[in-house]
């Protein structure tokens, strides 16, 4: 009897003891062990053992007792009285058993109960481990992007700066203040999504490529993000070309997608673009994540065909924008030197022509044409 009780007891403490060992384990080893090693491979065997063991005590109680009992009923006439006290004796050592017993099997239903439940808090709590790419590994990650693109955004707003700066004082570099128009004031102070439409003559056309190059600069410096559309050295894109070029950009400013899980699934997601409006629904799925973004296009950046197929898509996705009432605020410019004929219109778009007029009557162009809305979107660690 002795024995086969600590037998229960040594089991019990090894019970605690991988209990113990559970408890002091980290959040990230409960999770991997819930799948390796579950509570039924870590705790069955102990708890087989000391079922075991507890029947057989019941079980030897049981038999010494009838044995007793039938010693006793054989000297019964002899030792009546001494056979009363040991029934007594021994009924009040079977009671004894019992409650104790009853007390070790309540103590064990608690510690299972209590396993289980702490089994299922871990299972439900597993943390998805998202590591933050560094600027190395972001480059690497964007640069499969990069190399399917043949739009090189920075090197074209490179040589427009230079050349804006070549001319900044020349006298020819006057024209009609069309950023002061009213046109121009609602599209830059409106709180809602909305594009502008730029047209002018052909002399002004400087004006217009330093107003983009402008809008640009400041928009960067104020770490506001916005992506562009320009001319590199007489060379002309493709509608497919320019998209990717914006999904570039804008994956390179989205600082949510940042990490190993979400950079590998986007870009996995852009290699399976196969048309034009996969890209478009690609870009308005990452801009969803800006509160503010400006988008700047040069029309001569495109041949006319491509020109009015890309004003459609902007226009598209402009509309879709105002329509769905998203947290993002998205500003489109579109300027444009060439007669591209009319581009489409809507309620959320404007347009603005640049009259001729003489140069002596115009005014230089500001450096900072912009009343940037202030809608948190300020990035104090944005990348270029």
């Amino acid at each position: 009897m002795k024995q086969l009780v600590a037998i229960v007891y040594a089991n019990i403490l090894k019970f605690l003891v991988r209990a113990l060992e559970w408890y002091e384990e980290g959040k990230i080893a409960h999770a991997i062990h819930s799948i390796t090693r579950p509570a039924a491979l870590r705790y069955d065997d102990l708890l087989r053992d000391i079922d075991r063991a507890t029947r057989s005590i019941a079980e030897l109680a049981t038999a010494s007792s009838q044995a007793e009992q039938r010693v006793m009923h054989e000297e019964l006439s002899a030792i009546r009285t001494v056979f009363d006290d040991t029934i007594a004796v021994n009924e009040a050592e079977q009671r004894s058993t019992k409650e104790r017993l009853i007390v070790l099997t309540d103590a064990v239903e608690q510690l299972r109960i209590m396993i289980h439940s702490n089994h299922s808090l871990d299972a439900s709590a597993r943390i998805e481990l998202r590591h933050v790419l560094s600027d190395i590994q972001l480059t690497q990650a964007l640069s499969t992007i990069s190399r399917s693109c043949d739009v090189d955004y920075k090197s074209n707003f490179e040589t427009s700066l230079r050349l804006r700066d070549r001319r900044r004082y020349s006298s020819c570099q006057k024209c009609v203040p069309f950023w002061n128009s009213s046109e121009m004031h609602r599209w830059n102070t409106t709180q809602q999504t909305s594009v502008v439409y730029l047209k002018s003559a052909i002399r002004d056309r400087q004006c217009v490529q330093d107003f983009r190059i402008n809008i640009i600069e400041q928009l960067v410096k104020a770490h506001v993000a916005v992506l562009w559309v320009l001319k590199g050295r007489e060379q002309t894109y493709s509608v497919s070309e320019i998209l990717k070029s914006l999904i570039f950009q804008a994956l390179y400013l989205d600082h949510s997608s940042h990490t190993d899980l979400v950079l590998s699934s986007q870009v996995r997601k852009f290699f399976g673009i196969t048309s034009e409006n996969d890209y478009v629904n690609f870009l308005a799925e990452i801009l969803h994540h800006f509160p503010l973004v400006y988008i700047v296009v040069a029309s001569e950046a495109m041949d006319f065909p491509r020109t009015s197929q890309f004003c459609l898509h902007l226009g598209d996705l402009s509309q879709r924008f105002h329509d769905e009432g998203s947290k993002t605020t998205l500003k489109i410019i579109v300027s444009s030197y060439r007669p591209d004929g009319s581009y489409r219109t809507s309620k959320n778009s404007f347009n603005v022509k640049i009259p001729r007029v003489s140069r002596r009557k115009g005014l230089k162009m500001p450096k900072k044409p912009l009343q940037i809305l202030d809608t948190g979107s300020r990035y104090r660690n944005i990348r270029r």
